[in-house]
C-alpha cells in the first residue's frame, strides 16, 4: 500500500503541489479538534459512495485520527482501482508537529 508521512503531506501542501486531493475520513464531531483546511470531509462510512469520483483523480490522500482507519480505507479502495495513499500517523501526528489546523 502506498503511504506518506504527515511531514511529507505538510511539505506537499506547503509547496502547493497540484493534484493534492486530501480526504479526512473522520466523523464530523472529530473535526471539532481541528482539521486541515484543504481537506474535504467524507466520513469512513460514506467513502464507498465516492469510488468512481476517486478513480478520476491522479491520487487521493486519506487521513484519519491515528492512521488506522485511513489504512483500512486505502486497502479497500486500492482493490477497487483507486490510487489511494494513506497518511500514516494521521491527525494525531499532525497535531504533535503543531502544523496549522482550522476550526469551525
Amino acid at each position: 500500500m502506498d503511504s506518506i508521512t504527515v511531514v511529507e503531506l505538510y511539505d506537499l501542501l506547503e509547496n502547493k503541489k497540484q493534484g493534492i486531493y486530501l480526504v479526512d475520513i473522520r466523523e464530523k464531531f472529530e473535526l471539532d479538534s481541528g482539521y486541515i483546511k484543504s481537506a474535504i470531509n467524507i466520513s469512513m462510512g460514506k467513502i464507498l459512495e465516492y469510488v468512481e469520483e476517486f478513480k478520476n483523480k491522479k491520487s487521493v490522500y486519506f487521513i484519519c485520527h491515528t492512521g488506522s482507519r485511513s489504512s483500512m480505507v486505502c486497502r479497500e479502495l486500492k482493490s477497487r482501482g483507486v490510487n489511494a495513499i494513506d497518511v500514516t500517523g494521521g491527525m494525531m501526528v499532525w497535531y504533535m508537529n503543531m502544523f496549522p489546523v482550522s476550526k469551525k
